[in-house]
């Protein structure tokens, strides 16, 4: 259960605080008799963990974040994935091109992108897909297997799962919306 803030109440002083000395009191859990968790004792959990990890840069900004593919790198797979998009891309190859075992650029490809190498190549696809679905009059068949799919179901499926919606469903639907706009 999220922390709930039930009143303000005053801390013993001190002569180093250079605030008031009020502070909310959270509650963690409704059960009676439990002790109460006060403000300053929840950011001494929250600074150590959040604020100090060593992914966040310095106060100025200048620090890059660690841990994740270098800019050079990060542009050289990128443009690895778009030039193959349609081809089955495995882990390893990426981290062959970035000279990193495949656990560690995993993660490194991870933290920079915030989503794993073959869920970018999948979203990538489906993005080329929603494209063609907007600006050509090919048949889904043909766009799935522009982007890679050997299936029409597969891409279908795939689609479903990005999109929320069939690919044939999301093409009637733009198409609808674009001659309901006024021009």
């Amino acid at each position: 259960m999220a922390a709930k803030i039930l009143r303000f109440v005053p801390l013993e002083a001190d002569a180093n605080r250079k605030d008031d000395g009020w502070h909310p009191v959270y509650v963690t859990h409704s059960s009676p008799g439990l002790p109460l968790i006060s403000a300053p004792f929840v950011m001494a959990l929250i600074i150590p963990s959040e604020i100090m990890s060593p992914e966040t840069t310095n106060r100025g900004g200048t620090t890059p974040i660690r841990g994740g593919l270098s800019a050079r790198k990060q542009k050289l797979v990128v443009a690895y994935i778009e030039q193959h998009l349609a081809e089955e891309i495995s882990l390893l190859a990426l981290a062959r091109l970035a000279k990193l075992s495949p656990y560690h650029f995993a993660r490194a490809f991870r933290h920079s992108f915030g989503i794993p190498p073959h869920r970018y190549h999948m979203v990538r696809r489906m993005n080329q897909a929603r494209d063609l679905l907007l600006q050509s009059a090919l048949p889904v068949t043909q766009i799935g297997a522009r982007i890679g799919f050997r299936e029409t179901s597969s891409f279908t499926r795939a689609y479903r799962k990005y999109a929320g919606v069939t690919p044939s469903e999301y093409r009637r639907d733009r198409k609808i919306a674009c001659r309901c706009r006024p021009n």
